[in-house]
């Protein structure tokens, strides 16, 4: 049986600032508006995207100082930090791809994809189908290789939720544990994925470039 303490919450925080009281808000309109005066900046898929990324890469950063002897981060820290670490990375890339097949669509006049959901295999195959509309002569293997990445990174958490949750929704762990994870080796697969996705807008970018300026020719 635990027995009651005399001891209050603030005994062990140090103070009634560090807890909750009457009036705390997460957000205070006031404040937020201060922020920026075009708030549709800050809800931008670029911005989401771009910040995920941020996210992602401090605490692969903080995982990778663990053998540093300046390390920030106690070694125990660090498989609890795999789980947010690996979700925020898994997210970026969704992200990054919803936000590439959009604006590839959007530049080629083609039909928009329903982004429902969180299967980045899906995702990654209309992703392949674009690259290849844009850029026939992309090298084969690039492509597979790319399309191996993120399929590996979903297969590990295909609903979105093995990397938020220890457990499913009827209380059974998931079976992805988190073995044979290294950071560095990580870091690298998410740069190589990135990158192809960024060579990817780059290119729709130019050809849109082109086609604006042929049209201006012709009118002329």
């Amino acid at each position: 049986m635990i027995r009651a303490t005399n001891k209050t919450f603030q005994s062990y925080f140090g103070g009634t600032k560090q807890l909750p009281r009457k009036g705390d808000r997460f957000v205070r309109k006031s404040r937020s508006a201060t922020i920026s005066k075009d708030n549709s900046f800050h809800r931008s898929p670029g911005v989401f995207t771009f910040g995920f990324d941020l996210a992602a890469d401090a605490l692969l950063e903080l995982i990778t100082l663990q053998n540093r002897r300046d390390s920030v981060v106690d070694h125990l820290h660090v498989p609890a930090l795999l789980w947010p670490t690996l979700y925020l990375v898994r997210h970026s890339v969704e992200l990054a791809l919803k936000e590439a097949i959009a604006f590839g669509e959007l530049e080629l006049g083609l039909a928009r994809t329903n982004f429902s959901g969180h299967n980045l295999a899906r995702l990654s195959d209309r992703f392949c189908e674009l690259v290849g509309f844009v850029a026939p002569r992309e090298k084969r293997g690039s492509m597979v290789a790319f399309r191996a990445l993120v399929q590996e990174l979903d297969g590990y958490d295909p609903g979105g939720a093995a990397f938020r949750y220890p457990l499913d929704t009827i209380g059974r762990q998931y079976p992805f544990s988190g073995d044979g994870i290294y950071p560095d080796e990580f870091r690298s697969s998410l740069d190589k994925t990135r990158n192809y996705i960024k060579c990817f807008m780059y290119l729709v970018t130019d050809l849109a470039n082109l086609e604006e300026l042929r049209s201006q020719q012709n009118q002329e």
